[in-house]
């Protein structure tokens, strides 16, 4: 259900790997709000959308997340990324053609400067 403003509540469910290597705490005890219960995660910190489905009870769109095996498919996500926007060079490679390119840049600006 929509607000007058065109937004919509939404509820995270959040099931956390205990051997995550993203750090989490309970912070519960600091919230302005007793009656929650809160968690702070790290920055970095990525989840899988499990389900969503809209809560008649709690009138808000209930979002189901899991960090359950996230390295593992972090580390597909960037093997992907990779392939589609370096054309399969290698990370090495890369770094080597942007030093190379940086470099010619860097000539090219210095004799600008130079003949104006």
């Amino acid at each position: 259900m929509q607000s007058e403003y065109g937004y919509q509540s939404v509820l995270f469910e959040i099931q956390v790997d205990p051997d995550s290597t993203y750090p989490y705490a309970n912070i519960s005890h600091m919230s302005e709000l007793p009656w929650e219960d809160e968690t702070l995660f790290a920055i970095g910190s990525i989840f899988q959308i499990i389900n969503i489905e809209y809560s008649e009870q709690e009138k808000a769109n209930e979002m189901e997340e899991s960090s359950d095996k996230i390295k593992e498919k972090e580390g597909q996500m960037k093997s992907e990324i990779a392939k589609q926007n370096y054309c399969g060079l290698t990370t090495n490679t890369l770094e080597a053609e942007m030093i190379e390119k940086n470099k010619k840049i860097n000539h090219v600006n210095h004799g600008q400067q130079l003949t104006n």
